[in-house]
């Protein structure tokens, strides 16, 4: 039901009002207006006027005009209801366009206080407020409000996606899984995971791509993440190609990029910052869970691989056996190679373990160039490599066998070009009905024939049984009384002589022969401190178990003379190199050759000259043998001084001494040589130094020999001088006997007290 209006008294407005000026003004300025519609007077408030409208303009109802159209028929419903009189009050919003164009909210109420007999409104009191700023701040707190609860559901929905995929260690099914949960939170046509290695962008899972279109194709501007600085999210507008909008999103891991998850859209300017925002909080949680995978992937191939050859491990090398096994048919064929280096253990002792590592590694380069993908291999051993050649004949074995062979053998080390290594193969062919590890055993046996055969080469299992069984076969085949009549006849006992003579002396060659090309060893620790004789003593010992004298002196002393015409393999020559006294020695390889170890600059090493050597030819004095015919060793020299009867050229007789005096030579450079063997001697034998001044210039130099102690204060001084020697000469000093058992030190220092040489000898008690 309508109210009644009230009753005022009929005064014009202005009159009504101006009896009360402070109410205007203040009326107006909190923004009420009035007006009276049956005369068109008005009273605008101040809001009118921001708006830049006149109070003309605001008269009768003009201002409708000016409602934004989406606020125009509500707001012209109400004010119609207020000005025919079917309602005296009205309170509402609306949007009314400035002069500016710019729309303001007001807050609007409306009270008719009087009408005309006709319900024409007499005074019409309005109120405006302008709650623009209030409408935009409401509406700000409403967005965020809003994005607050996106990023919580989004981060619930990530949480749950990481949870997922946080189920898997591999990679590759942790990046498939990567792509189908941001696929729930991300709208994309395709997508791709990629990790980076030293720069380079490893594709690990792609979807949404096209079968004529490989995304390892698509180039990524791997360069914008991995420079300093630039790790945030990319976003990219390719001109060509089917997608023209790329967003690329690093995956880190402790501020390291590790790859990216890359979207791709065909719709330019795809992506907006809020489809960013999730893809960073995504790839910061997924990437927690994908890097977890990559580390646990990692530490799995670290597991499984050598950490030195990059070759399989034992382990991982039977597991895939393993699976082999389970999808290969019984009556398949497979080859199996056992790989050994010949003198590893050499190599190691004369160039140190790390130079024997980078044979190990050379030696695993050259297998895996070898075989097939889907062969299987892995360190076996120390030195051993083993590889199982699927499918593969003794044929195909021995091909791949001789193409390692033969890539070993021309290897080389930038350490020691003049290193050769080489290794001996062994192959046993069979099928995955036999035991793998009687096949390896097979293998192995194969290996220990190609050693033993003589080394660099490659040897087939059942070649080897083949060659026993032919070899029984022909002795079976004399008829038995003829192998009486032998055996009756002949005479055994110069045979026998003969054949351990000859086995000694093939065996002193073939392992001199092991070390051609060998430089520093047997206790030289540089090329000026080369042992000739270290190196003939050591072969001997190892081939024969003869012991010999330390020096080129004591071999020529103790050694039977033997016409070099006469000589024999493993016999050895003398030769004066120092001008004076026998001081080098080699071993004769035939009637022509000779083996020894050399300290001649780009000739150090251990060398094959010929007889006629331009430098050492001249310089032979003598042979001397220690092998009699039947074998064992002379020991007591037939003459200490060759005369003119053994027709041998000779430079000096040697000196003798009433004892055994062992007589080293010791050369002082501008670089200290500290050897790490210690020279055994026994009580009563007697030691002499040379040395030599390979400095360069003139120099003064302290010789110390001492018994050594625990306790440094009750060490024994033996010897203690200061000698001077000329650039490029050599002193000899007088003989020390040695008259206790202990351990003893010689040290040679420069005047300024450098320390040059450091030996250590080993005294022990005759036996």
């Amino acid at each position: 039901m309508m109210s009644k209006p009230l009753h005022i008294k009929k005064l014009p407005l202005k009159q009504k009002t101006l009896k009360s000026p402070h109410l205007l003004t203040l009326l107006k300025g909190t923004g009420v207006f009035v007006k009276n519609y049956e005369t068109g007077e008005a009273i605008p408030n101040t809001i009118w006027k921001n708006l830049g409208y006149t109070d003309r303009e605001m008269k009768y109802d003009t201002w409708l005009q000016f409602i934004h159209p989406e606020d125009l028929e509500r707001t012209t419903a109400f004010h119609r209801r207020l000005i025919s009189g079917e309602s005296d009050h009205w309170e509402g919003e609306y949007r009314i366009k400035s002069r500016s164009g710019e729309y303001r909210t007001l807050r609007h109420r409306a009270l008719v206080l009087e009408r005309s007999d006709k319900q024409i409104p007499r005074l019409y009191v309005g109120w405006d407020v302008d709650i623009t700023d209030l409408i935009m701040e409401l509406e700000a707190y409403k967005k965020q409000a809003e994005q607050y609860r996106r990023l919580l559901q989004r981060s619930e929905e990530i949480r749950n996606a990481t949870t997922i995929l946080s189920t898997t260690l591999d990679p590759h099914e942790a990046a498939e899984q990567m792509i189908y949960q941001a696929s729930r939170l991300l709208n994309f046509d395709a997508a791709t995971v990629r990790i980076y290695e030293e720069d380079e962008a490893i594709l690990l899972a792609a979807s949404g791509f096209s079968s004529q279109m490989d995304p390892k194709h698509i180039p990524i501007p791997l360069g914008n993440f991995t420079s300093k600085g630039l790790i945030t999210p990319q976003v990219f507008t390719p001109v060509t190609g089917p997608y023209r909008s790329v967003l690329l999103v690093p995956i880190m891991r402790k501020n390291t990029i590790v790859g990216s998850i890359e979207f791709y859209a065909k719709d330019q300017n795809f992506f907006n910052q809020e489809q960013i925002g999730t893809a960073i909080l995504f790839s910061e949680e997924a990437g927690v869970a994908f890097t977890n995978a990559l580390r646990y992937k990692i530490s799995e191939q670290e597991a499984a691989t050598d950490w030195l050859t990059g070759l399989p491990t034992r382990r991982a090398f039977h597991a895939r056996l393993n699976r082999m096994l389970l999808e290969t048919k019984p009556d398949e064929s497979l080859s199996v190679l056992m790989i050994d280096i010949d003198h590893f253990k050499t190599i190691n002792d004369n160039y140190g373990h790390l130079f024997g590592d980078s044979v190990l590694v050379g030696v695993a380069t050259a297998c895996k160039e070898a075989f097939r993908s889907h062969d299987i291999s892995c360190r076996y051993g120390g030195d051993e490599i083993l590889i199982l050649l699927h499918g593969a004949d003794e044929k195909i074995a021995l091909t791949v066998a001789e193409r390692i062979r033969e890539h070993v053998q021309n290897l080389t080390f930038k350490e020691h070009p003049e290193v050769s290594v080489t290794v001996s193969i062994g192959i046993y062919t069979s099928t995955y009905q036999q035991d793998i590890q009687e096949s390896i055993a097979c293998a192995d046996e194969a290996l220990y024939r190609a050693k033993e055969s003589g080394r660099n080469r490659c040897i087939l299992y059942n070649e080897g049984i083949a060659m026993q069984n032919y070899s029984v076969w022909r002795f079976r085949l004399v008829p038995r009384f003829h192998i009486t009549l032998l055996l009756f006849l002949f005479p055994f006992h110069l045979l026998s002589a003969l054949d351990t003579s000859r086995a000694l002396r093939t065996a002193i060659v073939s392992t001199a022969m092991k070390y051609t090309g060998v430089p520093y060893m047997y206790g030289a620790a540089s090329p000026a401190a080369f042992d000739c004789s270290g190196f003939v003593g050591f072969v001997y010992r190892e081939a024969a178990q003869i012991t010999l004298p330390r020096s080129s002196r004591q071999i020529w002393l103790i050694g039977a003379p033997v016409p070099l015409a006469k000589a024999q393999p493993g016999d050895i020559l003398v030769f004066d190199t120092a001008g004076g006294f026998p001081s080098h020695v080699a071993l004769l390889i035939d009637t022509t050759r000779m083996i020894h170890a050399v300290s001649q600059g780009p000739r150090t090493g251990v060398l094959i000259s010929t007889l006629n050597d331009t430098y050492f030819g001249p310089r032979l004095i003598g042979v001397r043998s220690f092998i009699s015919d039947t074998g064992t060793v002379k020991k007591e020299p037939e003459k200490t001084n060759p005369g003119p009867a053994s027709q041998e050229p000779v430079s000096q007789g040697p000196v003798k001494h009433e004892i055994p005096i062992d007589t080293i030579s010791f050369s002082i450079t501008n670089e200290p040589v500290i050897y790490t063997d210690k020279i055994p001697a026994q009580v009563g034998s007697g030691v002499q130094f040379i040395v030599s001044n390979n400095t360069g210039k003139d120099g003064i130099f302290e010789v110390l020999f001492y018994k050594m102690d625990l306790d440094p204060s009750k060490s024994k001084t033996i010897r203690q001088d200061r000698i001077s020697i000329k650039a490029g000469s050599s002193i000899e000093l007088d003989p020390i006997i040695l008259t206790e058992t202990g351990q003893y030190k010689l040290i040679l220092k420069t005047s300024s007290n450098l320390k040059r040489v450091e030996r250590v000898w080993k005294v022990v008690n005759a036996k």
